[in-house]
């Protein structure tokens, strides 16, 4: 019990699970020493202790993953499509005119807005796809075993999807939106995340530059397919 994070589950009388800290003393009892456990329950620290570590790995507006836990995700996927020889597609999505959004609506509702845009992204990806809010208004998802055409198509969902919804604000005014992507994909052995990425942020920026609200995907390491 040595580990400040280490603890035995026992069973309160009610019958519902606790979590124990244990001390072992030595005592003497007149006839020689023995040892005994004192048991505290400690749930409410372990608790706390599970809130602040996923705290830490949440970004707080919109309860997606932070920058510094998705790049560790993502070198583990990476490791594991380099290891198996498997794809790993990566796209990075621009909330389009964002900033003149803000200073249209107003702050509250700006966060309104990356909170919705990230609930229908995140709708629109499987359980085993990473996502993450990467900075301001900038979003990236890494999507293990798919290739590119594949990845095309799940871009080109979330951005229907943005597109179709109607953003609701306060004092019931509602906004509309889109949103441009970029895609890459690598194939194992040999992929480097960090360039990945890069590839895929070049390709948004491409897909800007051409009048926002599109796909364009990095082909080659250049972004040159428009979806």
């Amino acid at each position: 019990m040595g580990d400040r994070k280490s603890y035995v589950v026992g069973r309160h009388a009610d019958g519902h699970e606790i979590k124990l800290g244990a001390s072992i003393v030595r005592v003497h009892n007149g006839n020689g020493y023995v040892y005994a456990a004192i048991l505290r329950d400690i749930s409410w620290r372990i608790e706390l202790l599970d809130d602040l570590s996923e705290q830490a790995r949440l970004d707080p507006l919109t309860g997606q993953l932070n920058r510094r836990s998705f790049l560790e995700i993502a070198e583990n996927e990476c490791e594991r499509a380099n290891r198996h020889g498997t794809n790993l597609a990566c796209l990075f999505f621009d909330i389009d005119r964002f900033k003149a959004l803000n200073d249209c609506f107003g702050h509250s509702s700006g966060d309104i807005i990356l909170q919705k845009f990230a609930e229908l992204a995140r709708c629109d990806l499987r359980t085993i796809d990473s996502f993450c809010r990467w900075g301001g208004e900038e979003f990236v998802a890494l999507l293990p075993q798919t290739d590119l055409e594949s990845a095309i198509l799940v871009a080109e969902r979330v951005r229907r999807t943005v597109e179709d919804h109607t953003f609701a604000l306060p004092d019931t005014r509602t906004a509309k939106l889109t949103v441009s992507i970029g895609v890459s994909d690598a194939t194992g052995p040999g992929i480097d995340i960090s360039e990945q990425i890069r590839q895929a942020d070049d390709a948004l920026y491409k897909a800007k530059q051409q009048g926002r609200n599109r796909v364009i995907a990095s082909i080659g390491g250049q972004p040159e397919q428009i979806a």
